[in-house]
């Protein structure tokens, strides 16, 4: 694979450079730590041990406090998808492409210059919001069998897991921004069964856990053999669905006729 430290760096400055990318990344966090401290103190108000039985409003009783903050990483990833659709659709925009290739003249380096690239910034920004969403969580909380600067490992592996599908939901939702050029599409498409659709299909139609809408969210929050087993299945079919969707999208680039739209 041909890649260019000089282009990784000056990628990753372009990036973090553009107004709107910065824009979405200060919301997402400071929306999942609102909702972070929102879901933390309603638990306080049930109580720590509340069940359906003591109080009424509970679907379920409160889970063990080493899996508290989790359920809500569900909210702050329809706006890490939307971001990672408009890191996809970037360099389609405004001629933007054309400032790559005078850094980098070959497409296949430039092609793995901006994977790299963009694949590094969605780690660390769902690394950054995932560890603070789950840290304030339980600083609301304030449990004395958990100090909340130093989670235990099974708290710090749930967080891994939650970063790694967070990470390959958002390189997924990028290599299908970047295929299709445009972020609204491949947004609509991935939010969609983030917010509702992916259990109704997996109902009916088991064979869909193969699919990368519900491959992605059997790799987190994992608390025994058979869901482990789920999440290294998960793993491996969203590594082989964003291999193959970045195939396309390459072969696609190497077509892109520079002097024309882009």
């Amino acid at each position: 694979m041909r890649i260019s430290f000089k282009g990784i760096h000056a990628e990753l400055i372009k990036i973090t450079s553009v107004s709107i990318n910065r824009i979405v990344i200060l919301i997402l966090l400071a929306a999942q730590i609102i909702v972070a401290i929102i879901d933390a103190k309603s638990i306080l108000t049930v109580g720590l041990d509340a069940t359906p039985e003591t109080s009424p409003m509970l679907f379920e009783a409160i889970p063990p406090v080493e899996f508290l903050g989790f359920d809500i990483l569900q909210f702050g990833i329809v706006i890490f998808i939307a971001l990672a659709a408009l890191m996809g659709a970037a360099d389609f925009s405004h001629h933007e492409l054309r400032q790559g290739f005078l850094l980098i003249s070959k497409r296949r380096t430039l092609v793995n210059v901006r994977f790299i690239a963009n694949s590094f910034v969605l780690l660390m920004v769902s690394s950054l919001v995932i560890s603070l969403s789950v840290i304030t969580t339980h600083l609301v909380i304030g449990s004395q069998e958990i100090p909340p600067l130093f989670l235990q490992p099974k708290i710090w592996l749930m967080i891994d897991q939650a970063v790694l599908s967070w990470t390959f939901a958002g390189i997924f939702t990028f290599s299908l921004a970047s295929l299709l050029r445009k972020a609204l599409p491949a947004l609509l498409s991935m939010n969609s069964f983030v917010v509702g659709l992916t259990a109704f299909i997996l109902e009916k139609w088991s064979w869909t856990s193969w699919l990368p809408i519900n491959a992605y969210q059997n790799i987190a929050f994992h608390n025994s053999d058979s869901m482990v087993k789920d999440g290294i299945v998960g793993t491996f079919c969203m590594i082989v669905w964003i291999i193959f969707l970045s195939k396309l999208s390459n072969q696609q680039f190497y077509k892109i006729n520079i002097g024309g739209e882009y």
